[in-house]
């Protein structure tokens, strides 16, 4: 089917008996059986006439200007004779410059795929009962007892329900809620949350749309600066407006130098031991990415302006129990670096400061205008605490190093020095 479709200035079709069998063009050319009588019939007692079907092809085939049709005989055809190796003419092949294995089109989701504990989980359909899922405690820290799932920790999980999430915050207005229960509907129905056929009183619908609005109210009024910010800085979503935000900001650059041994010690510069960051630099460690040119691209979720500055948010789903406490500060850090959100951060923040250099030239500062990135853990925030986020600021001194590195392709003792 290709080769006949897609030709470009000739195609050979060649017809011959080479098995015992019929094959295809005998079924084609056959004008006394129909589709239905091949095939309740067994194949191998079908009987053709060759001589009809031949006269068939020559009359179809002759028919038109741009076919030729014509009888191979086989004595017509030249046999194919092996050439000793001794009597032929040997040419050396040309020699083409080697392609680099590290030259990729990466992002942070395939960097951070390459870690020591991957393996392979097929995506589940995401089950209407919210009682089959099973909270999952987080690595290396004492989680208390789970309580029973209320509210919108009953919420399902997986990546089928995370998404649903991120399309309705990216949807909202921050500042005008009289639309959300409209919007969050029409999510909880486009990506199958709205309780099945089972649920004929649209009870579960019902709940899990009450659940999302009270989980997004509590979202844009929380506090989005750590409590080490004085209060008077500090400030809610519920003060961005549309002209404010970008959602789902994507970006490609091209990049020199990602290697990964590189970037291991420019982190291990501006991280020192006993910075609270120390960490992620062993962590690194842990990937095994080989990609070290190329494009690096991706998606932030949330950019948005304030007062001058400029922040990235995340917005993410993942449930670490069934209550806020289980979301605190220490909690989320062990998140973050289990699941390597520091890497994207720290490619994001690059992303963004990269942007802001084009387009607001001396203009912008990033010590002066670079407010931050704030990672919500939707799940947890309660609006009491500052639990459910991750705030950090990275210091301009590594994203100044990691652009000389990443996007100039200096060398890192060129940097380190």
């Amino acid at each position: 089917y290709v080769a006949l479709t897609r030709s470009v200035n000739r195609c050979y079709l060649y017809w011959g008996r080479l098995k015992p069998n019929s094959n295809v063009y005998d079924f084609l050319a056959s004008t006394s059986m129909s589709g239905e009588d091949i095939l309740m019939k067994d194949k191998k007692q079908i009987k053709f006439d060759e001589a009809r079907n031949l006269a068939h092809w020559a009359e179809v085939l002759g028919s038109h200007a741009d076919i030729k049709f014509s009888k191979f005989h086989q004595e017509k055809i030249k046999p194919l004779i092996y050439k000793d190796e001794d009597e032929s003419d040997l040419v050396k092949p040309k020699a083409y410059p080697a392609v680099s294995n590290s030259w990729k089109v990466g992002s942070y989701s395939s960097l951070s795929r390459t870690h020591s504990d991957v393996s392979f989980v097929p995506e589940e359909k995401v089950h209407q009962s919210d009682e089959e899922y099973v909270a999952v405690p987080v690595e290396d820290l004492e989680l208390k007892e789970q309580v029973p799932a209320q509210g919108f920790y009953k919420f399902p999980r997986g990546s089928n329900p995370g998404t649903a999430i991120h399309e309705m915050f990216e949807t909202i207005d921050f500042c005008d809620s009289s639309e959300w229960l409209e919007v969050i509907q029409s999510k909880l129905l486009r990506f199958d949350l709205d309780g099945g056929s089972k649920d004929t009183d649209n009870t579960i619908l019902k709940e899990r749309q009450s659940a999302c609005f009270d989980m997004m109210s509590l979202m844009v009024e929380a506090d989005l600066l750590p409590e080490h910010i004085p209060s008077e800085s500090n400030f809610c979503l519920r003060e961005i407006t549309r002209s404010q935000r970008i959602d789902e900001m994507e970006f490609y650059y091209v990049i020199k130098n990602m290697s990964k041994h590189d970037l291991i010690k420019v982190f291990e510069k501006h991280y020192p031991e006993g910075h609270e960051n120390f960490v992620f630099a062993r962590d690194l460690n842990g990937l095994n990415f080989d990609m070290e040119d190329g494009i690096l691209t991706g998606s932030i979720d949330l950019v948005f302006e304030r007062e001058g500055q400029y922040y990235i948010l995340d917005w993410k789903s993942n449930h670490l129990g069934n209550e806020a406490s289980l979301y605190g500060k220490e909690i989320l850090k062990n998140e973050v670096r289990h699941s390597y959100y520091f890497l994207q951060y720290h490619i994001y923040t690059l992303a963004l400061h990269l942007l802001l250099e084009q387009k607001l030239h001396e203009a912008y500062r990033y010590e002066r205008d670079f407010g931050g990135v704030i990672y919500a853990f939707v799940r947890g925030v309660n609006g009491e605490s500052y639990n459910g986020l991750h705030w950090d600021r990275l210091p301009y001194g590594l994203v100044s190093d990691m652009k000389a590195l990443i996007i100039e392709g200096r060398s890192v003792e060129e940097i380190l020095s």
